[in-house]
């Protein structure tokens, strides 16, 4: 079975990088009024981040081993 045969992975729908972008908001707007609203954007960044990357790990260790290191030509 070649490469093109196999389906196009894509990851588990995910909440992270809607809490990010909010995290990003905040933290702009906090530079603009208040030192509160950058501290609130600096955990929401945060939070994001982290929950991506345990999603992204959690998804590495359930993934199946085909064998496969990387495309092949």
């Amino acid at each position: 079975m070649s490469g093109h045969d196999q389906p196009i992975h894509m990851p588990p729908p995910s909440l992270s990088p809607v809490i990010i972008a909010i995290g990003v908001t905040f933290i702009s707007f906090g530079i603009l009024w208040s030192l509160i609203l950058i501290g609130i954007g600096v955990v929401l960044l945060l939070v994001g981040l982290a929950t991506w990357l345990i999603d992204d790990a959690r998804a590495y260790t359930q993934a199946p081993d085909d064998g496969g290191h990387g495309a092949q030509h």
